[in-house]
């Protein structure tokens, strides 16, 4: 079962390119990767002749992120199999980016910039990937690779396990890097000075596989209500892969400020029923002691502020309580967040 999410803010302008998701017909090798164009740092905006020899003009973003798409998907199409594969491919990956980056702002940068800023980067974007192998006894040998804040991630019946370290300044980890705006430290772009990190585990099935880029996770209360969501989408869709995708979809849109992307890949179980029976009291623990304590607390929040004599000054009070609520519960959680 295997799905893929793509939605834009801006149609036609989303700096999210189309998700990767390669598998071969029984399921025991893989790809699934994410690319986010990163707006800020690409924002420059290019005029070039298309393949049909119009006149368009996109952001370096918006190339960036499909470049990446293009060549990485190339790259696994023609890598052969094997151990040699999971050993060199992260080096042949980089060298292959390295080329298509810079053949491609040859192309179309035809007035460069000489100012230099770490801030400013030309074509930048996020890559993140898990590649994927499996054997007889149902086990997966998954390598992560990503340059930027996109995420790879195992969800099991033990919980959601991020696979990848986000490449933010400052290190936060996956809460603080929701309550506060960290810069991206190591990304793909045209200039070539980046590293592309990999870490491999070994992963038994039942499992599901997700590379995703940070409209997925970036808009939730905590890490465990982006696992929450993801359960709740589950256990609230019917029939088929295509029902849970659509109940994924709107759960992210619905507070999601930013392009959505997610490459999803479920091995070990036949049918969404199935899957379902599997997560069901996973579902149920981590609503109980992860999610239904911050609806309480920021219930009792919305009664007391609207109490007669309610000063506005006690406000930062409450946030400060429902904060060190979240900081404790995220001790809890990350145990097996972490893996």
């Amino acid at each position: 079962m295997h799905f893929t999410i793509w939605t834009e803010k801006r149609p036609g302008k989303g700096e999210d390119a189309v998700p990767t998701l390669l598998v071969n017909d029984d399921y025991t090798q893989g790809v699934l990767v994410v690319y986010d164009g990163l707006g800020g740092a690409g924002s420059k905006l290019y005029t070039y002749q298309d393949n049909q020899g119009k006149t368009v003009a996109h952001t370096g973003a918006y190339l960036a992120s499909r470049l990446a798409k293009q060549i990485t998907e190339h790259f696994f199409a023609t890598i052969s199999t094997g151990e040699e594969v999971e050993k060199d491919f992260i080096a042949g990956l980089k060298t292959d980016l390295l080329k298509g980056f810079a053949d491609k702002v040859d192309q179309i940068d035809q007035n460069p910039s000489k100012l230099r800023s770490k801030l400013i980067k030309r074509l930048p974007t996020t890559l993140a990937g898990l590649y994927y192998t499996s054997d007889t006894h149902q086990q997966l040998k998954v390598t992560s690779f990503w340059a930027g804040d996109s995420r790879c991630y195992a969800l099991t019946a033990n919980g959601l396990c991020q696979l990848s370290n986000d490449d933010l300044n400052g290190t936060p980890d996956a809460l603080e890097n929701l309550l506060m705006d960290a810069t991206i430290s190591n990304c793909i772009h045209a200039d070539g000075k980046y590293s592309i990190n990999q870490s491999t585990v070994l992963v038994k099935e039942p499992v599901i596989l997700i590379t995703a880029t940070d409209g997925c996770f970036g808009f939730v209360k905590s890490p465990a209500h982006f696992e929450y969501l993801l359960l709740q989408a589950l256990m609230n869709s019917q029939y088929d892969a295509e029902a849970w995708k659509e109940c994924l979809e709107e759960a992210m849109g619905a507070i999601a400020g930013d392009d959505l992307s997610m490459s999803v890949l479920a091995l070990g179980r036949k049918t969404l029923e199935d899957w379902k029976v599997y997560f069901y009291e996973r579902f149920k623990y981590v609503q109980a002691r992860f999610v239904r304590p911050v609806e309480e607390a920021e219930a009792s929040m919305q009664f007391l502020q609207k109490q007669e004599g309610f000063l506005p000054v006690e406000t930062e009070k409450l946030y400060k309580q429902k904060r060190l609520l979240l900081e404790q519960l995220w001790q809890a959680y990350k145990e097996n967040y972490y893996g």
